[in-house]
């Protein structure tokens, strides 16, 4: 090959890059923001045993990234605001809880799935108010829910928590609400399931996530029921474009 054919295909494969870079530039497109309001339901500590499908102890083993609720966790290039709005789309991210105790429930598997809203993917993102920060070096004592709302049939089973989950140190369990010796609650829910009356008919039981509004209570004694807890079904406004365009 002479430098002559070098310099032509040299030329061409710069012209090509150039014109690549051009179409992908042209073709972004704007971030999407997602952004989460609530709607209150209150219930007591009993109440909250009663509907609760699982109630647990244990630790989560990992969180996975969040993703889109598409076949492929992601939106397609040339996505909007419709789009995201008709179909529902949300932002999503699992986590493994690796259950050490059944109080209330049972699964074949000792790992539950558990579901929660928000978080960010590429330049997208959904922010949802009172969503819980779990840690994976952290034992907590959860009520969960079946997930049956608009996710359920990507990768079906999993389960949606309290957004104010109890988290267990030095024997004590603690929440935004209220904190018990982790001993005193365990035995005050096993003694409320043994003598259960039917579960409230109230509506609306948590289908999506619940997201907690109320300011922190004083502790409550352990031989009591604890405080009233609010509780919110997952509602969103409509989805909105940042200002400035996905780098």
């Amino acid at each position: 090959m002479n430098k002559k054919n070098v310099v032509v295909i040299v030329v061409f494969a710069v012209i090509f890059f150039l014109l690549t870079s051009l179409f992908v530039e042209n073709n972004k497109r704007e971030a999407i923001t997602i952004t989460s309001y609530a709607s209150e339901v209150e219930m007591n500590l009993d109440e909250l045993i009663g509907v609760a499908d699982l109630i647990v102890v244990g630790d989560f083993l990992n969180i996975h990234p969040s993703r889109w609720s598409t076949a492929n966790g992601k939106l397609p290039g040339n996505a909007t605001i419709e789009l995201v709005s008709q179909q529902r789309l949300r932002i999503f991210a699992d986590s493994d809880f690796q259950v050490t105790q059944y109080l209330k429930g049972d699964v074949e598997s000792p790992i539950v799935r558990i579901r929660t809203f928000g978080g960010q993917v590429g330049e997208d993102s959904m922010i949802v108010s009172g969503q819980p920060k779990y840690k994976t070096d952290q034992t907590y004592l959860l009520f969960l829910f079946y997930n049956t709302g608009t996710t359920a049939k990507i990768d079906p089973g999993s389960y949606y928590g309290t957004s104010a989950p109890y988290e267990i140190t030095d024997g004590k369990a603690v929440s935004v609400k209220d904190e018990w010796v982790l001993e005193d609650l365990i035995a005050y829910i096993q003694k409320s399931l043994s003598t259960e009356s039917p579960s409230p008919t109230f509506s609306p039981v948590p289908t999506e996530f619940l997201i907690e509004t109320l300011t922190p209570l004083p502790t409550a004694p352990t031989e009591t029921p604890s405080p009233a807890v609010t509780f919110n079904e997952f509602s969103t406004e409509t989805p909105t474009e940042t200002v400035s365009p996905t780098p």
